[in-house]
């Protein structure tokens, strides 16, 4: 699963049900197990994951055969783990400055994993947070936006192909996305297409935003493998 990396250099991972804790200068900090998934760290130092019902060799990770998302003080305790009906799947959440949990077009409260608020028709887990205070969502071929205090469906916009993962965010709260058929799209805050461009085959991984604005990718065009940038 993808490391989260703090800004004192340590490092949140998942590997094999175990979430640990690396110090900058590579020695452990601590461990603990009950961890599937990618990792998101709050400010405070909290972590969460979402995992999926199906674990290695086809093992359930809970006894309910759902997704479920775990929430993690900061020293590697366990606070609270909730069944996600409309989430889950090993998807990236993300915190709110409060601490607040989202998790695809639900908001948890991150003292005891109680919802305050929830989209009754989600399109899907992985979630991004704007400067602007929208949360923004992706899952099949759409982005849904939302007011991430209320829950508000603010907009929702189609792009020319499936969606990979989450979006990125620049520092004018313009999103990015990557499709599974090839192209970078480029999204206003307020839920308009800026531009689309098809520069491949298929992208496998979410966009990241550079220095510069750059836009950076990894897609293939037949059986080669390239890393794309845009801007």
């Amino acid at each position: 699963a993808s490391p989260a990396v703090l800004p004192d250099g340590s490092v949140r991972h998942v590997q094999a049900g175990t979430l640990r804790a690396i110090a900058a200068d590579g020695t452990t900090l601590f461990t603990t197990g009950g961890a599937a998934g990618h990792v998101t760290v709050a400010q405070n130092g909290d972590m969460a994951v979402s995992f999926g019902p199906i674990g290695h060799g086809g093992h359930t990770l809970n006894e309910h055969n759902v997704p479920a998302v775990r929430y993690f003080n900061a020293d590697g305790s366990i606070r609270w783990t909730l069944l996600a009906y409309h989430g889950g799947n090993r998807q990236t959440m993300v915190f709110g400055p409060d601490n607040t949990l989202y998790n695809g077009g639900t908001a948890y409260n991150p003292a005891d994993g109680s919802v305050k608020w929830s989209d009754p028709a989600p399109i899907g887990a992985a979630a991004a947070l704007g400067k602007n205070g929208q949360l923004y969502v992706s899952g099949s071929s759409q982005i849904r936006a939302y007011n991430k205090d209320t829950g508000a469906i603010l907009w929702t916009v189609a792009l020319p192909g499936d969606n990979v993962d989450r979006v990125a965010i620049d520092s004018r709260d313009v999103l990015y996305a990557t499709t599974a058929n090839g192209y970078f799209v480029s999204i206003s805050p307020s839920g308009s297409i800026l531009w689309q461009l098809k520069v491949t085959d298929k992208f496998d991984t979410a966009p990241i935003v550079a220095a510069g604005d750059l836009i950076v990718a990894e897609g293939y065009k037949g059986f080669d493998h390239f890393v794309y940038a845009a801007r």
